[in-house]
């Protein structure tokens, strides 16, 4: 739809990611479980392009962590892992009914949303031109590897008219609804044969 990153044959603007960041964050970095407290997301959470709720940790926060409370549409990556093909893992946070705060393993990102549409600035981290740029910037240190803040909001893209932009997640959207509802059927078809 836009064309190959690297070649750019639709001249599209090239901007650096830090262009279009409005914050960014590396989260708490106390441990602890708390039942009473907030959910604090680890890596554990972080998925690649979701995040898990099903076992969560908790903290009670301080009013000086309140910098790590996440906002809608913020953009996560893990920030440290001891597989490199897990670094800079990414998910789009959505507000749910309680607040939900980050640790230091995770960093957070927000994108200007006039500029930019935060799933294609996702989509265009994963993608094989932004995931070559990010493990250019990885490190390694005692077996763990890592990505700064700088690593990523350095990644170099092009950055179409928003109107565009939301025109491709629609589409990815879509495309995303329709494998599911094909998986489902899937699953009921093998059921059904199981079952037969």
């Amino acid at each position: 739809m836009f064309g190959d990153p690297e070649t750019n044959p639709m001249g599209w603007p090239m901007i650096h990611m830090s262009d279009i960041i409005t914050n960014s964050n590396n989260g708490i970095t106390r441990r602890g479980n708390d039942p009473d407290g907030q959910i604090v997301l680890r890596i554990a959470e972080l998925q690649d392009g979701y995040i898990d709720y099903s076992a969560v940790n908790r903290i009670a926060t301080t009013a000086k962590e309140q910098k790590c409370l996440l906002i809608d549409n913020d953009l996560l990556f893990v920030r440290v892992n001891g597989n490199p093909d897990y670094v800079a893992r990414s998910a789009v946070f959505k507000e749910i009914a309680e607040p939900v705060y980050h640790n230091d393993h995770i960093i957070r990102m927000h994108i200007e949303e006039q500029k930019a549409d935060v799933r294609f600035v996702r989509a265009y981290t994963v993608s094989d031109y932004g995931r070559n740029q990010i493990q250019e910037n990885v490190k390694t240190s005692a077996g763990q590897y890592s990505i700064s803040q700088d690593g990523i909001s350095g990644i170099l893209m092009y950055l179409p008219p928003i109107a565009l932009q939301e025109q491709y997640v629609q589409l990815i959207h879509q495309a995303d609804k329709s494998k599911f509802v094909a998986h489902q059927a899937t699953l009921s078809t093998d059921s059904m044969i199981k079952w037969c």
